[in-house]
C-alpha cells in the first residue's frame, strides 16, 4: 500500500462502519496514518479492501490488527503459502502405494515431499499393517512441520521489520 492510498482505505472503511471516524487533530491524523501504514504497508490495496470486506462481515467495529491479520491470510492464500494440514494428510495418504511409490512421490507437492522425505517411505508405509498408528504419526509430523514453517516466516518478517526500523532511526 502506498501512503496516498490511505484516503481510499479510510473512505472505504467509513462507508462500511458507521462508527469509523477520522480524528480531527492534525497530530492524531498523523499517528493514525502511521499506525495504518505500519500494519498494512506491505499489502496491495486490493488485498486490504478484501480484508476490510471480510472483517466487516464478522464485526461491527474496525480493528486494524484484525484487518492486518486477514490481509496476511489473503496474501498467503493468493501466493499458495497456506498449508492445510488435512489437505497435506489426504495427499500423502493417497500417495501411499508400494508399486507406484516413485511416481506418486514425484506428484506430491514440495511440502508433502518434505514431510515424506523419500519415495521409499511410501512403499514402506504401504507394507505396514497398522494404518491408524501411521496416520497418527503422519498427522503429528505435518502439524510440527507447519508450525516450524510458520515460526520461520514470523522470525523472517520480524527481522525484516527490525532492519527496516533500524534504517529509519536518525542516529
Amino acid at each position: 500500500m502506498k501512503k496516498n492510498e490511505l484516503l481510499v482505505i479510510y473512505a472505504y472503511a467509513k462507508n462500511i462502519w458507521s462508527s469509523f471516524k477520522l480524528p480531527e487533530a492534525e497530530e492524531d491524523i498523523k499517528m493514525m496514518n502511521k499506525v495504518w501504514c505500519d500494519f498494512l504497508s506491505e499489502y496491495d490495496i486490493d488485498i486490504i479492501l478484501s480484508a476490510i470486506r471480510k472483517h466487516s462481515a464478522e464485526s461491527d467495529f474496525c480493528s486494524i490488527s484484525k484487518i492486518a491479520s486477514l490481509c496476511d491470510n489473503i496474501y498467503r492464500q493468493i501466493n499458495n503459502l497456506i498449508i492445510d494440514e488435512d489437505e497435506v494428510f489426504k495427499e500423502i495418504r493417497n500417495a501411499i502405494d508400494y508399486s507406484n511409490c516413485k511416481e506418486n512421490f514425484q506428484k506430491l507437492s514440495d511440502f508433502s515431499k518434505e514431510i515424506v522425505g523419500h519415495q521409499a517411505y511410501l512403499a514402506k508405509w504401504a507394507l505396514e499393517g497398522n494404518t491408524a498408528m501411521r496416520e497418527t504419526l503422519l498427522r503429528k509430523e505435518i502439524a510440527r512441520t507447519i508450525q516450524k514453517k510458520e515460526n520461520e516466516r514470523i522470525v523472517c518478517k520480524n527481522k525484516s521489520l527490525m532492519l527496516e526500523n533500524k534504517t529509519k532511526l536518525p542516529f
